[in-house]
């Protein structure tokens, strides 16, 4: 409809080559980004599953166990941390992602502990996402809470 308006207006080749350019490169880094959050996503996904099996071997072997206790206290230890960056991953926008991603070790541990904190984070339509919003029963499913 513009163009029968004449108000659009004709690229030149150059400016063509110029626009088809850069939606290449953004098209590029934006898979580029997705492929980084998924590959990290099955990382932190596959930590998860790992605790979950260790505490349900440890509730399975009962408190007399000797390893029981430890073993729990590591998945309690660590788990809130994978949440915490499932929960950034799966709901910041793609600019808070990227500085994320680049961050060094330190910096991205000191935006989970603050997730931490906090107890979740909010995403890109300013909804507070919590981080203990899901509970993992002892046989390794999730448990909503209310």
């Amino acid at each position: 409809m513009a163009r029968e308006l004449g108000l659009a207006q004709r690229l030149s080749p150059a400016e063509y080559r110029e626009l088809r350019q850069r939606r290449e490169r953004a098209d590029r880094g934006t898979r580029d980004l997705y492929e980084r959050i998924k590959a990290r996503r099955f990382a932190l996904l596959d930590e998860l599953h790992a605790l979950n099996r260790v505490e349900w071997h440890s509730h399975d072997a009962g408190s007399e166990h000797p390893v029981t206790w430890d073993a729990l206290a590591m998945v309690y230890g660590e788990r809130p941390g994978i949440l915490a960056e499932l929960t950034i991953l799966e709901n910041c926008g793609a600019a808070d992602l990227l500085r994320f991603l680049s961050a060094g070790e330190a910096a991205r541990q000191a935006a989970i502990d603050g997730v931490l904190a906090r107890g979740g984070v909010y995403d890109s339509g300013q909804q507070f996402v919590e981080v203990c919003g899901l509970l993992w029963d002892t046989w390794g499913g999730a448990v909503g809470l209310g």
